[in-house]
């Protein structure tokens, strides 16, 4: 079938972009460590992100939704309630962005989930958090996970294997710890942490280094 095309006549209208999932997260957990009030506008309403909110809840995060914004008021410091248990759902976002924030704290909190996040192996988050002094209990390193935050050494660290949430994770740490943090990565992931922490004038830097062959 033959048909002709010809242009349209001018429109306009109103488009509504979804929030994205991997800033609402960042924002909802950088809420713990912040220095002021966060307010969040377009946030998506789906249970992986609110399972970041209910997290930052739980750990002192005072939180104020309106019709068109989330506010968030972070606690003079991170706490946390005896034998707190945080459920973070099926977000593997959370998991590893809040056990950075955990592993720098001065807290003690199990992590778990739900039966496919469960299943996930953490090892990855799990080894370099560790190694800044952190200490970490569960079994095959898999979920439920119980962290010992401490305060954490300086520490530098070239990733195995790229991986935005794992970055992110050693880099909230030294955040949280307030000890100084290097992460080398080979192949360049998602920067969403980078800009959101250089934005709050955390003193982040990021290099480009192009190997030349």
């Amino acid at each position: 079938m033959k048909k002709d095309l010809t242009p349209s006549k001018k429109f306009s209208g109103i488009i509504h972009v979804p929030g994205d999932k991997s800033i609402a997260h960042r924002a909802a957990l950088f809420s713990i460590l912040a220095k002021d009030k966060i307010e969040i506008r377009n946030f998506p309403d789906n249970q992986d992100c609110n399972t970041s909110i209910k997290a930052a809840e739980s750990l002192g995060v005072k939180v104020e939704k309106d019709s068109d914004k989330i506010t968030l008021t972070p606690p003079e410091k991170p706490i946390a309630a005896e034998d707190l248990i945080i459920d973070c759902g099926n977000s593997g976002t959370t998991v590893r962005l809040l056990s950075g924030v955990i592993a720098g704290s001065d807290l003690t909190v199990t992590l778990s989930g739900d039966e496919s996040l469960s299943n996930r192996p953490m090892k990855r988050i799990i080894e370099p958090l560790s190694e800044m002094g952190a200490e970490f209990y569960a079994t095959d390193n898999k979920l439920p996970v119980k962290i010992e935050g401490r305060k954490l050494l300086p520490f530098e660290y070239r990733l195995p294997v790229s991986s935005a949430q794992v970055k992110s994770a050693v880099l909230l740490a030294g955040l949280a710890s307030h000890c100084s943090v290097k992460v080398i990565d080979e192949v360049l992931t998602r920067d969403h942490t980078e800009c959101m922490l250089n934005a709050t004038g955390e003193g982040l830097s990021v290099t480009h280094i192009k190997h030349v062959l």
